[in-house]
């Protein structure tokens, strides 16, 4: 038994015959999640624990977005946080970074919280449509 997963976008027949790509949000056979932008911001100066970026956007809205963030440990840390269940040396528990994203209709916030400050963290998100 085989399916096929589509979604169209909002008022448009799944079933109809004359779909081009473009009247899909995601159609798993051509690959057509729709990426609307990409955004890097660099060298983000974390002064303190926790510490929030605030940088606006013009999309008039609050857009769907995931988000990373790259420590300057080479940790990527993807929203929420990155939990490890011991250390493979000291057996000692701990909790690493946590990168928690947020957005209203005008800007994005990055709460970012990992022990120490003064050290420089670059971020990374992708704002992708979803019209349902």
């Amino acid at each position: 038994m085989t399916f096929t997963l589509d979604l169209t976008k909002k008022g448009v027949d799944v079933f109809d015959g004359g779909l081009t790509p473009n009247d899909y949000l995601l159609k798993l056979n051509l690959n057509t999640f729709k990426i609307l932008a990409k955004l890097n911001y660099f060298d983000l100066t974390v002064s303190g624990n926790p510490t929030t970026f605030t940088q606006s956007h013009s999309f008039g809205y609050a857009p769907n977005f995931y988000a990373f963030c790259r420590f300057p440990d080479g940790k990527v840390a993807m929203a929420g946080p990155l939990s490890f269940p011991y250390d493979r040396d000291t057996r000692v528990l701990f909790t690493g970074p946590s990168f928690t994203p947020e957005v209203d209709s005008s800007n994005f916030y990055f709460i970012l919280d990992k022990p120490g400050a003064n050290y420089n963290v670059d971020i990374a998100l992708y704002v992708f449509e979803v019209e349902l």
